[in-house]
């Protein structure tokens, strides 16, 4: 699997702000719109948007299904810090 890096200012992001950031990132990576990750797992795609949005949380059941739709490892969603390289 390939690895993507994408660094965020996150003193500026809250934590929902930057892994909405990701998931849309990596949704727009894969050519996928919300409407076709939709039809994959069980999230709206309004839902889905307000998560990219940073104004709704994700809970970690359809962030799993969510990564596996995506195909990318589950850790990737998670913030960087010093001890958490990826």
């Amino acid at each position: 699997m390939e690895t993507i890096t994408v660094k965020f200012p996150t003193a500026k992001l809250t934590p929902q702000r930057e892994l909405g950031l990701r998931i849309k990132i990596y949704r727009l990576y894969r050519n996928l719109s919300a409407r076709d990750v939709e039809k994959q797992i069980d999230l709206p795609w309004s839902s889905l948007s307000r998560i990219e949005s940073g104004k709704r949380s994700i809970d970690i059941i359809s962030l799993n299904k969510l990564a596996t739709v995506l195909q990318i490892p589950l850790e990737n969603f998670l913030p960087c810090d010093e001890y958490n390289h990826h």
